[in-house]
Protein backbone atom coordinates (compact mmCIF):
# COMPACT_ATOMS: atom_id res chain seq x y z
CA UNK A 1 0.00 0.00 0.00
CA UNK A 2 2.40 2.53 -1.39
CA UNK A 3 0.71 5.62 -0.75
CA UNK A 4 -1.15 5.23 2.55
CA UNK A 5 2.18 5.73 5.17
CA UNK A 6 -0.03 5.89 9.08
CA UNK A 7 -3.08 4.56 10.27
CA UNK A 8 -4.54 5.53 12.95
CA UNK A 9 -7.21 3.68 15.00
CA UNK A 10 -9.58 4.67 17.93
CA UNK A 11 -12.29 2.58 20.16
CA UNK A 12 -15.20 4.41 21.05
CA UNK A 13 -15.60 3.88 24.73
CA UNK A 14 -18.89 2.94 24.35
CA UNK A 15 -20.15 2.34 20.98
CA UNK A 16 -23.59 2.98 19.57
CA UNK A 17 -25.07 0.38 17.79
CA UNK A 18 -22.45 -0.93 15.03
CA UNK A 19 -20.40 1.96 15.38
CA UNK A 20 -17.47 0.87 17.48
CA UNK A 21 -14.54 3.51 16.62
CA UNK A 22 -12.98 6.01 14.34
CA UNK A 23 -9.71 6.85 12.54
CA UNK A 24 -7.80 8.24 10.34
CA UNK A 25 -4.96 7.85 7.19
CA UNK A 26 -2.84 9.83 6.15
CA UNK A 27 -2.16 9.81 2.07
CA UNK A 28 1.42 10.33 0.65
CA UNK A 29 2.24 12.62 3.64
CA UNK A 30 -0.21 15.10 2.46
CA UNK A 31 -3.46 14.23 2.69
CA UNK A 32 -5.59 13.07 5.81
CA UNK A 33 -8.69 10.78 5.63
CA UNK A 34 -11.10 10.12 8.10
CA UNK A 35 -13.19 7.55 8.97
CA UNK A 36 -15.56 5.75 11.05
CA UNK A 37 -15.21 2.01 12.04
CA UNK A 38 -17.78 -0.26 11.63
CA UNK A 39 -18.90 -3.72 13.26
CA UNK A 40 -21.29 -5.20 10.70
CA UNK A 41 -23.12 -8.57 9.85
CA UNK A 42 -19.35 -9.53 7.98
CA UNK A 43 -17.28 -7.81 10.98
CA UNK A 44 -14.98 -4.70 11.17
CA UNK A 45 -14.30 -2.60 8.31
CA UNK A 46 -13.90 1.25 7.44
CA UNK A 47 -16.31 3.17 6.38
CA UNK A 48 -15.01 6.40 4.18
CA UNK A 49 -16.85 9.72 4.19
CA UNK A 50 -19.92 10.00 2.13
CA UNK A 51 -22.96 11.93 2.66
CA UNK A 52 -26.48 12.19 1.78
CA UNK A 53 -29.51 13.41 -0.03
CA UNK A 54 -32.74 13.52 -1.08
CA UNK A 55 -33.43 12.60 -4.64
CA UNK A 56 -36.36 14.07 -6.42
CA UNK A 57 -38.63 11.20 -5.35
CA UNK A 58 -37.75 12.12 -1.30
CA UNK A 59 -35.43 8.95 -1.04
CA UNK A 60 -31.95 8.64 0.64
CA UNK A 61 -29.01 8.65 -1.40
CA UNK A 62 -25.54 8.17 -0.47
CA UNK A 63 -22.58 9.97 -2.03
CA UNK A 64 -19.18 8.72 -1.70
CA UNK A 65 -17.00 11.49 -0.94
CA UNK A 66 -13.40 9.54 -0.09
CA UNK A 67 -13.18 6.40 -2.34
CA UNK A 68 -10.59 3.87 -3.21
CA UNK A 69 -11.81 2.54 -6.91
CA UNK A 70 -8.90 -0.37 -6.88
CA UNK A 71 -9.85 -3.71 -5.15
CA UNK A 72 -6.89 -4.77 -4.14
CA UNK A 73 -5.78 -1.59 -2.69
CA UNK A 74 -8.84 -1.03 -0.98
CA UNK A 75 -8.58 -4.81 0.08
CA UNK A 76 -5.53 -3.87 2.06
CA UNK A 77 -6.60 -0.82 3.60
CA UNK A 78 -9.87 -2.52 5.27
CA UNK A 79 -6.92 -5.51 6.11
CA UNK A 80 -4.75 -2.92 7.96
CA UNK A 81 -7.65 -1.13 9.42
CA UNK A 82 -8.98 -4.53 10.91
CA UNK A 83 -5.94 -5.85 11.98
CA UNK A 84 -5.24 -2.53 14.00
CA UNK A 85 -8.61 -2.10 15.58
CA UNK A 86 -8.35 -5.62 17.03
CA UNK A 87 -5.06 -5.18 18.10
CA UNK A 88 -5.27 -1.41 19.64
CA UNK A 89 -4.27 -2.60 22.97
CA UNK A 90 -0.77 -3.74 21.73
CA UNK A 91 0.20 -1.08 19.73
CA UNK A 92 3.25 1.33 20.80
CA UNK A 93 1.51 4.06 20.66
CA UNK A 94 -1.49 2.31 21.07
CA UNK A 95 -3.48 3.87 18.10
CA UNK A 96 -1.20 3.76 15.14
CA UNK A 97 0.00 1.88 12.57
CA UNK A 98 2.83 2.76 10.19
CA UNK A 99 2.66 1.11 6.77
CA UNK A 100 5.41 -0.65 4.77
CA UNK A 101 6.94 1.96 2.14
CA UNK A 102 9.04 -0.54 0.17
CA UNK A 103 6.47 -0.81 -3.00
CA UNK A 104 5.14 1.73 -5.12
CA UNK A 105 6.40 4.61 -6.93
CA UNK A 106 6.42 6.96 -4.14
CA UNK A 107 3.62 9.38 -5.47
CA UNK A 108 1.43 10.02 -3.45
CA UNK A 109 -1.15 10.83 -5.61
Amino acid sequence: MSNITKVEVRKLKNPKNSLVGSGSCLVGGLVRVNFTIINGSKGIFASLPQHTYKDAEGTNKYVNDVSIPDKNLYDEFQKIVKEAFENIDNQVPPNTVEVDQTTGDGIPF
